[in-house]
């Protein structure tokens, strides 16, 4: 079965209540299919207070999504994104009301968790706080505003009298061009380290039950690099543009820039249930001569701007999500979201045979004027690839899912000629927690196990992979109920703390468990 959760609203936005079945129409892949599977949730009206916000009735609620708020820290000045934290600390309680938990991440040079998942309003706070109060180095800004100042004051030939020949001139033109595609360089950098800190936050949470959603805070994607750059540099030597063996400055963007394309992320949103919310902290962004000395300069930054913002707003949209950009109303979309968590519908589908494992998805309403959100893209995931997300998640967010009560004991580390130490652990699964089936004279069960570690540098392994078989002869069952299955498994780890996340998978009912602990080998052991 694959879900398709809608938020249904009028055009002022106002959420549409009370549709059923009939009232929507699912198309996948171009093909119209039965919703064979719906259910409207609609929260009843309340006053979000204080006292509601920190309510364990709300924490609990199974159709609450996790919230993780993600501020991408790049090329923001100080003091920009403040307001938006401010708001953000005064929305806290109404944010509590409608989720689950809340999650604060950080993207820069890395991606950092500013504070795990929690409903401790004091600790949500603190960590808004201190996002506020940060000064991130923006080198990258400066060294970028300072080629701009250096192309807008260069003279343009064509106006100055020069000759395209000019060996000063060609000279120059190319000095400004390789400049700007060393800038270019490091931009794209930046932006494929910024859409893989975000592919790890998604597959952080994606193997947690349940909806999950990201309030993205930061400046968005530019597809092409440097643009702003190259098209001043172009309105200045187009006239010698040739005699460097450029046709135009659309293919001199080809030969490095390559477009940064949402597919991806949201295919791997839309696979975890993760829906983007997105707003630029920097608010209304209007170009002027304080910023620049040439109209051309800020209009071709302006296109930077708008063209970046466009991104955030694909990936909302794409996702399920919403966004605002160049709006100082990141009030409205908080508003807009809490509604969208509390009333929803979901439509489900089973992709019929010889359908692919992933595709596109289109919902309408059929019998009521109206929009619809919802994720566009479909992607079944097999158990054991659900089992490895798991994992993930209780290995990056201490939020570990563990119906099965599975356990975990440590023995006596083994230091190993290489200074690394074998690291054995009992995993242990509780026989009544487990599906049996009966064969012959026995009932026999089948556990698949998952490991994964993190090391205190931040390095995640690559899962480790099991098939553990259960077998209980029929006579010894019902005694053996109240015991353990074991399974011996070892680690090899460095010198130190690390991080280990146990996911274990009965096959047979296809029920998932993880756990999370912390390990010491060698001499802090």
């Amino acid at each position: 079965m694959v879900n398709v959760d809608v938020v249904a609203t009028d055009a002022r936005g106002t959420i549409i209540r009370g549709l059923n079945r009939d009232d929507f129409r699912l198309i996948v892949d171009g093909k119209e299919v039965a919703v064979e599977y719906f259910s409207a949730v609609e929260a009843p009206s309340q006053d979000r207070s204080v006292s509601s916000a920190g309510s364990e009735a709300a924490a609990a609620a199974e159709n609450l999504p996790l919230l993780i708020i993600d501020y991408d820290a790049r090329f923001s000045r100080p003091g920009e994104a403040r307001s938006a934290f401010d708001g953000l600390r005064d929305k806290l309680d109404d944010l509590l009301a409608s989720t689950r938990a809340i999650m604060i991440a950080r993207q820069g040079m890395s991606l950092v968790i500013e504070q795990g998942f929690t409903r401790d309003r004091e600790l949500l706070d603190a960590a808004l706080g201190r996002l506020s109060e940060m000064k991130v180095p923006n080198r990258s800004s400066a060294d970028r505003q300072f080629l701009m100042g250096r192309l807008e004051r260069a003279v343009d030939p064509a106006l100055a009298g020069l000759s395209e020949e000019d060996e000063g001139v060609i000279d120059l033109a190319l000095t400004l061009l390789n400049e700007i595609r060393t800038e270019s360089e490091q931009e794209r950098s930046a932006q494929r380290t910024a859409v893989a800190q975000l592919e790890s936050l998604i597959a952080s949470v994606s193997g947690l039950p349940g909806r999950k959603a990201v309030l993205y805070l930061g400046p968005g994607i530019q597809p092409q690099p440097a643009e702003a750059l190259y098209r001043l540099w172009w309105s200045k030597f187009y006239s010698v543009a040739q005699a460097l063996n450029i046709v135009s400055i659309e293919s001199e963007m080809g030969l490095d820039i390559a477009t940064v394309e949402v597919t991806g992320l949201l295919a791997k949103a839309n696979a975890g249930q993760v829906a983007f919310y997105g707003h630029d902290p920097r608010g209304v962004r209007v170009q002027s001569s304080v910023d620049f000395e040439s109209v051309a300069a800020s209009e071709f930054a302006e296109r930077d701007v708008q063209a970046a913002q466009q991104w955030v707003l694909s990936l909302a949209r794409g996702s399920g999500g919403a966004g605002r950009v160049n709006s100082a109303d990141l009030e409205g979309l908080i508003d807009e979201m809490n509604d969208g968590f509390r009333n929803y519908y979901s439509l489900g589908f089973t992709p019929a045979e010889g359908f692919p494992d992933k595709g596109k998805v289109r919902v309408k309403l059929a019998n009521h004027e109206g929009r619809v959100r919802y994720f566009d893209r479909y992607v079944t995931r097999p158990g054991a690839r659900e089992l490895e997300e798991l994992t993930l998640a209780a290995l990056l967010t201490e939020m570990a899912v563990n119906p099965m009560d599975i356990q975990v004991e440590m023995e006596e580390p083994q230091r190993q000629p290489d200074g690394t130490y074998l690291v054995p652990l009992l995993v242990k699964i509780p026989i009544a927690s487990l599906t049996l089936v009966p064969e012959g004279n026995r009932h026999v069960g089948r556990l698949s196990v998952v490991v994964q570690a993190q090391s205190a540098g931040g390095e995640i392994s690559e899962p480790a992979e099991g098939l553990v078989p259960v077998a209980l002869d029929n006579e010894s069952l019902l005694s053996s109920l109240g015991g353990m299955a074991g399974y011996r498994l070892r680690m090899r780890v460095s010198d130190g703390e690390q991080k280990i996340a146990i996911g274990v998978r009965d096959e047979i009912a296809h029920r998932d468990s993880a756990l999370r602990m912390v390990i010491r080998a060698g001499r802090d052991s």
